[in-house]
């Protein structure tokens, strides 16, 4: 049943139907007021969630319909933090209605070992385009007269290729990692990674046997500073980051903002296509506000099934990213409208 279609009251699990419409009426209202206007033809809605170990924990039935609103709202999602168990994006899936279709990684190993990363789209409006893996970089890659290792992932890249209204892109995932603490420079290890790693990204966007030149790259990309030596390379080797430093302080819900869910992109084709726009979504403005505690008060249980000491603390700091995350998703939009640049070039 598709999400739009809003049957509330025939939902199996059963759901509180009128706390439920009021979250997703006040949801929808405040993802329409927030992003550009959604035209199936000419718009591009890109956009990165870690979405805390969808289908990995409990949640409440009513928390995977707001997941799925929010996805609603764009053409292509870049999931980071799904279970190895795919049921719970099933099931958010299931909502979306037919036209939605998803591709995950294998599980990632090490200390995700039950753990996937994934993209889901709106076959309405993006169609894949036959190229989907988890490429490998070069252990090592000539910078300059140096040789310095790549090895700055967590792990490998899961990469797809689209086609929207004419447009075609690829989608890479990224996660960075530290250097090993033991290391007698680690910032400079890292400065030479993220060095090697941008300029390898960069080479696909201008290799003529690339099945696509246009990259967008999404993930943890471990911002700890704007001025990060991954942001810098990127930015030296003609990638684009739209999503400023204090809207990403608001990307991490906690005590302190931190650099990590980012979007970058390198059109080679399109070397001038700016976003329509861009920023982070504020779920949590909209659904399981500070003002909406006491709705959820008589549900609140911590993992023993113990009801917390401080309510609203628990609510505010726990609750609430357990049933969304404690990242909000990162977007951008893109006009991909072809038809005005291909009759200039026709008519000369």
């Amino acid at each position: 049943m598709p999400l739009e279609n809003y049957d509330l009251p025939s939902a199996d699990p059963p759901l509180p139907v009128a706390r439920t419409a009021t979250n997703l009426r006040d949801l929808r209202s405040g993802l329409e007021g927030v992003l550009p206007p959604r035209d199936l033809d000419r718009t591009l809605r890109v956009a990165s969630w870690n979405v805390k170990q969808l289908g990995g924990r409990p949640r409440l039935p009513e928390s995977y319909w707001y997941i799925a609103e929010v996805l609603s709202h764009f053409d292509v999602v870049f999931l980071r933090e799904l279970a190895g168990d795919l049921a719970g994006l099933e099931r958010v899936r299931a909502l979306l209605g037919d036209s939605w279709a998803f591709m995950v990684s294998d599980l990632l190993g090490g200390g995700d070992a039950d753990e996937r990363v994934g993209i889901v789209y709106d076959t309405r409006t993006v169609q894949f385009a036959g190229i989907c893996g988890e490429f490998v970089l070069p252990d090592t890659e000539v910078v300059g007269r140096r040789r310095v290792p790549v090895r700055a992932l967590a792990r490998s890249p899961l990469m797809a290729s689209f086609r929207a209204s004419g447009f075609e892109f690829a989608l890479a995932s990224l996660q960075l990692r530290a250097p090993p603490a033991d290391m007698s420079d680690p910032e400079a290890a890292r400065r030479a990674a993220a060095e090697a790693l941008a300029l390898h990204m960069a080479e696909r966007t201008v290799d003529p046997a690339a099945p696509t030149r246009n990259l967008i790259l999404l993930g943890d990309f471990d911002f700890h500073e704007a001025d990060s030596a991954i942001a810098r390379e990127l930015a030296n080797n003609g990638f684009r980051i739209p999503v400023g430093r204090d809207a990403l302080l608001a990307a991490r819900e906690g005590k302190v903002g931190r650099f990590y869910d980012q979007i970058a992109y390198r059109f080679a084709d399109r070397p001038g296509l700016a976003p329509r726009g861009q920023g982070v979504l504020p779920l949590f403005d909209w659904v399981f506000r500070d003002d909406q505690y006491s709705r959820y008060r008589p549900e609140l249980r911590k993992d023993d099934g113990q009801a917390p000491r401080d309510a609203a603390s628990f609510y505010r700091q726990y609750f609430r990213r357990d049933q969304l995350s404690d990242h909000h998703p990162l977007w951008a939009a893109f006009d991909i409208d072809l038809a005005a640049d291909r009759l200039d070039r026709l008519a000369g």
